[in-house]
């Protein structure tokens, strides 16, 4: 299978965006919706610096007329909106509530809700609810 180009998946992404812009009361729509804005976010990400490293753990910032070999690109990681998350969390929650109700058997909902719990997204009390 031929590896993808960046244009190609932020060409995807967009794509998806799209799709999920159109299934408005879809839950599962929605958070991948959601994903892959991040994702779009972090493939037409431009880095704010380079640096190199001149011996292990002693890095430096690149300026002109540094002759490193090899230049690592420095990226800014903005943190992610509160109400994103937030927003994020509880389409997450009422997937894993909705999956739950279908397949009694699944354990996918299990799963969802102890990686929230394990991130801090929701306290002990919303997983035994």
């Amino acid at each position: 299978m031929a590896e993808l180009t960046k244009e190609q998946l932020i060409e995807e992404a967009k794509l998806k965006i799209a799709i999920a812009k159109c299934h408005p009361n879809s839950g599962m729509a929605r958070v991948e919706g959601e994903l892959f804005k991040i994702a779009l976010a972090s493939l037409e990400a431009e880095p704010v610096g380079e640096f190199y490293e001149y011996k292990p753990g002693d890095w430096y910032q690149r300026s002109v007329g540094d002759k490193a070999p090899k230049w690592v690109p420095l990226y800014a990681a903005p943190p992610v909106p509160g109400n994103m998350v937030n927003e994020l969390t509880m389409l997450v929650k009422r997937l894993a509530s909705s999956l739950k109700s279908v397949n009694k058997s699944s354990n996918l909902p299990d799963k969802a809700m102890e990686y929230l719990k394990q991130n801090g997204l929701v306290g002990v009390e919303d997983i035994l609810r």
